[in-house]
């Protein structure tokens, strides 16, 4: 009894919807309206959004227009195009589960996880279950890498890396990374050995801001056996970083702060940057961040920049490159993650990742890295790195 009245209602809501649709039509020139309904019937997308978008500046914008403009965006994996549109359809009509299941996909499929489940948070446990959201498991990935850093001078050994992370939510759309690593170097003088922890929470917000703090502590220790000299010391590095990013249609920009405790000097960076993505979507983007950072209470200031690009040419396969331009003090970088401690300056950084989707689950990734480094103790050098990561998701 109670699956027909409620059959009974949603014929209701649908013939409801249906006249207030044809009554929004009717507002703006038919010939336009009628031409908007057949091109999505003959899924001719871009003549669809051409269509749409003179309608909408005409005046005519319903519920229907702006749900099929954004359908046809999707087709084309326009997905940034798409979800401004499933977004205004939603406000002519919330009751209706189709614009939110695109506006949700809207987010998935371009990466950006923890504001696809906020979207759908709000939506309700109903539409979490239907897109089967209802169960979201605790760990949402764990991953191991490991690698080499390989000098070309000869006073200056080799270094070996190896490390693990974990993410996990800490509720049902904020999540947690924790990252640790083992860095060791030594040759026949001395040996150095550093261990790394990392902790981010990323925040989404409203107006698709989103927040990610960090915290990384280092903790290394050189160990010196000379002739004539000899030293174990051991110090450590806390470093504080938060960073705010905005994405509106085909656009990106972040805005962040860390603050790096070495000893008993505080440096304090400020970061901005910006990527584009021309296709509208996370097959292929290009931007830069520029970093400003100080040292001693704003009595030195130094200035580095990163621009990077990543292209992805089928769904299983991406690459993402990147080149760190420096000067003055090192920096932290990528919000944080990574940490330089050296007393080598390091004034040049070529990196380039290639990731592969092994099975839905199973991702490698290989990242080669050319680094320059400029040295107060020995002549300046280079590093060529190699390193390989394993991802899996549960």
């Amino acid at each position: 009894m109670y699956g027909r009245k409620t059959h009974r209602l949603n014929l209701v809501f649908v013939l409801f919807f249906t006249l207030i649709g044809r009554a929004q039509e009717t507002n703006v020139n038919q010939n336009t309206a009628d031409s908007s309904y057949a091109y999505y019937v003959q899924k001719d997308w871009k003549q669809l959004i051409l269509n749409g978008k003179s309608v909408v500046e005409e005046g005519g914008n319903y519920y229907y227009l702006r749900l099929r403009i954004g359908i046809a965006h999707y087709e084309l994996k326009e997905y940034f195009l798409a979800e401004q549109h499933f977004k205004a359809a939603i406000e002519f009509n919330d009751l209706e589960d189709l614009p939110k299941e695109y506006l949700y996909y809207c987010y998935f499929f371009t990466d950006r996880i923890e504001q696809s489940r906020r979207v759908a948070n709000q939506f309700g446990a109903e539409f979490n279950k239907k897109i089967g959201l209802d169960t979201v498991p605790l760990i949402n990935y764990f991953g191991v890498d490991g690698g080499g850093k390989f000098s070309n001078l000869a006073d200056v050994p080799n270094a070996g890396l190896m490390g693990f992370n974990v993410g996990h939510r800490l509720s049902s759309s904020i999540f947690i990374d924790h990252n640790y690593s083992f860095y060791t170097q030594q040759n026949d003088l001395w040996q150095f050995k550093q261990h790394d922890y990392l902790i981010q929470a990323t925040i989404p917000l409203k107006k698709n801001h989103t927040v990610a703090a960090s915290f990384h502590y280092v903790n290394s220790n050189t160990a010196i056996s000379a002739p004539l000299f000899s030293l174990d010391s051991s110090g450590a590095v806390f470093v504080g970083s938060i960073n705010v990013q905005k994405q509106f249609k085909n656009h990106r920009i972040d805005l962040g702060t860390s603050a790096l405790g070495m000893g008993t000097n505080l440096q304090l960076q400020y970061n901005l940057g910006y990527a584009f993505y021309p296709r509208s979507n996370n097959s292929f983007s290009l931007g830069a961040k520029g970093y400003v950072h100080t040292n001693d209470g704003h009595g030195s200031t130094y200035f580095a920049v990163l621009p990077f690009l990543s292209f992805r040419p089928q769904p299983k396969l991406d690459f993402f490159a990147s080149y760190l331009l420096n000067q003055g003090n090192n920096i932290a970088e990528w919000n944080g993650a990574l940490v330089n401690n050296s007393p080598d300056l390091t004034t040049g950084r070529f990196s380039l990742t290639a990731g592969y989707w092994l099975t839905t689950k199973a991702k490698i990734s290989l990242t080669y890295q050319n680094e320059q480094k400029e040295s107060g103790w020995t002549a300046d050098h280079n590093y060529n790195s190699l390193f390989v990561s394993l991802k899996f998701i549960p």
